[in-house]
């Protein structure tokens, strides 16, 4: 298993495009394939499996701007927040074990409270990216934009 080098974007506007892309990719790959995940070729558990991938990283941060937007309009607490709370929780549990454990790769972060709570904020950007795409998706058509991602240690020229 070789080690896996990913240089971070440089700028907001970038790492906005590239989750764009990524939120994309992944939406339109459940789209493209959703009649497989209920035919004879998975098993039970492999198509559990997939639903409940599709519907965190999918149904959740949709369902979570909806939920928002009634908290909003009838102000009463949101419905959705035992599930939210509990997803980051297990994220949050998930990020200190793995922190805790022997990396083949680079050294992995200590899994204090300031890490854990670092990296359970990034997996919020989430909730903004997903129902963005959603709804572009939905309502544009779409278009191939090919513009090349600046990265640490990469450099462009035009």
């Amino acid at each position: 298993n070789p080690v896996v080098d990913e240089e971070p974007v440089m700028r907001w506007g970038a790492l906005w495009r590239q989750r764009q892309r990524w939120a994309e990719g992944g939406l339109q790959r459940f789209l493209d394939y959703w009649p497989a995940l209920f035919s004879d070729r998975l098993s039970g558990r492999q198509q559990l499996d997939l639903i409940v991938f599709f519907l965190l990283q999918y149904g959740l941060p949709l369902a979570t701007v909806g939920d928002v937007f009634g908290m909003i309009w009838w102000r009463q607490w949101p419905l959705l927040w035992p599930l939210s709370v509990s997803t980051l929780s297990l994220s949050a549990l998930a990020l200190w074990r793995s922190g805790r454990r022997h990396s083949e790769g680079p050294e992995l972060p200590e899994a204090t409270g300031w890490n854990l709570l670092v990296a359970n904020t990034y997996l919020i950007h989430w909730f903004l990216v997903i129902p963005w795409v959603a709804v572009r998706m939905a309502l544009r058509p779409k278009r191939l934009v090919w513009a090349k991602t600046v990265h640490a240690g990469l450099s462009v020229s035009s």
